[in-house]
């Protein structure tokens, strides 16, 4: 464990620590000086530490002598780990020193995963006001630190999901290199001016005129006043004949 202020580079932690246990009071006080840290930990391929870990932890530490070891010992394995508020107490319950269980919440606290639930370790420190205040401040950090990755893990999952693709509108469906209905911007090409352009749509073929015979079948009237049509041949259908039919001969 590091004595004094120092600035540290440990793996993927960096931090600014004031030992508890090294601080002294300011002349002609006997108020210790209150804790300042700085700390902020990587935690992303820690685990939660298994009870029997745990307790493996607690029954070494309670064996040392002298609270400085257990610092160092605690310091030397909670890399692995995350830690509950609960599981933090566990630990400070092996020593009844006020500065040790400081210094505990300090090392443990930007592993912690329920910094809300600091009631149950702020109790530790109800009769040194500035004790507390200094293990709140690193428990209140620990909070804001989760905060900010629940943050971006939310806009990371929102990011993929909008590059994905989605549903399309009544177009069609769209994302997935699926186009909308009537896209046409594979046929872009490149005019001789280097700009890009649509081909132009062809225009729909003109229906014929219903209202209007063609000239073929255009009706005329004879000399006779009898209706007709013009004949694509001869220029006019002859109107049927009124002749009687021709009688058969007798026998």
């Amino acid at each position: 464990m590091l004595v004094g202020s120092e600035a540290r580079r440990r793996g993927s932690s960096v931090s600014v620590d004031v030992n508890p246990l090294s601080l002294k009071g300011s002349p002609g006080s006997s108020t210790p000086l209150r804790s300042s840290k700085v700390h902020i930990e990587s935690t992303k391929n820690a685990i939660p530490i298994p009870g029997v870990t745990l307790a493996q932890l607690a029954k070494e530490m309670s064996a040392m002598e002298g609270n400085e070891k257990r610092l160092e010992h605690l310091d030397s394995v909670k890399s692995a780990y995350i830690f509950s508020t609960s599981q933090i107490k566990v630990l400070m319950d092996i020593t009844p020193s006020i500065k040790t269980k400081l210094a505990m919440v300090e090392c443990l606290a930007p592993r912690a995963i329920d910094p809300k639930n600091s009631a149950i370790l702020l109790d530790e420190f109800s009769m040194n006001n500035d004790f507390k205040e200094s293990a709140a401040a690193a428990l209140a950090s620990r909070d804001k630190t989760l905060g900010r990755e629940v943050i971006k893990r939310t806009s990371g999952a929102a990011m993929a999901k909008s590059v994905r693709g989605g549903r399309g509108g009544r177009g069609g469906r769209g994302g997935r290199g699926g186009k909308a209905k009537g896209d046409r911007s594979s046929l872009l090409t490149v005019n001789s001016k280097g700009l890009l352009s649509l081909p132009k749509e062809n225009p729909p073929p003109e229906l014929p005129n219903m209202d209007t015979p063609p000239p073929s079948v255009r009706p005329a009237v004879t000399s006779a006043g009898l209706l007709t049509f013009a004949s694509p041949k001869s220029g006019t259908i002859p109107p049927p004949s009124t002749a009687p039919p021709p009688q058969r001969p007798s026998t």
